[in-house]
């Protein structure tokens, strides 16, 4: 029947019908946009989620770096503290190291040395116990004479009970040092 009317009303009516095939395929083209966008919105929400939680992970991980170079540092500080004690009681060492030498140079033959206890005293100075075996009196009597005349000892302490036995006598002395 479209053919029966005229040219002129079948191109009025051709354009009206193209007219409404573009409105309707806009009309679901733009149905089909809102379905998309309206999918697409928890993507979006999981996705703004996602972000914040990574932005405090990186937060947390930022502390715990900062706080990891903080205890890091406080450690080396610990090492060296204890490096410089080392260095310091070396020193310290070497000092016992003098002493003990002061004391065998000073002991004759008749006395044997079998044992030191050296002690560090608060105020620096240094406390050697020597303990062995003498001859006779007269012999750990020198001894203690000739520490007593060196300049390095402040004070050599002899228990009388050393001088109770006449020969092989068990002693201890005490010896306070610079």
């Amino acid at each position: 029947m479209f053919n029966l009317l005229p040219s002129k009303d079948q191109y009025n009516l051709s354009s009206e019908y193209r007219l409404r095939f573009a409105a309707i395929a806009l009309l679901l083209l733009g149905a089909l946009g809102m379905v998309a966008l309206v999918a697409l919105v928890p993507s979006l929400l999981l996705s703004y989620q996602k972000k914040q939680a990574v932005e405090k992970t990186f937060e947390s991980l930022k502390l715990d770096v900062l706080s990891d170079s903080r205890r890091k540092f406080d450690e080396a500080l610990i090492v060296a503290g204890k490096e410089a004690r080392a260095l310091k009681a070396t020193v310290s060492a070497a000092s016992v190291y003098g002493l003990i030498e002061d004391v065998i140079r000073a002991k004759p033959e008749s006395i044997k040395i079998s044992g030191f206890r050296v002690a560090r005293n608060p105020d620096g100075t240094h406390r050697v116990a020597l303990i062995g075996q003498a001859r006779d009196r007269n012999s750990l009597l020198s001894f203690t004479k000739v520490l007593e005349k060196d300049k390095s000892f402040t004070k050599v302490t002899v228990p009388v009970s050393n001088f109770v036995e006449a020969e092989n006598i068990n002693y201890s002395i005490v010896i306070d040092a610079n």
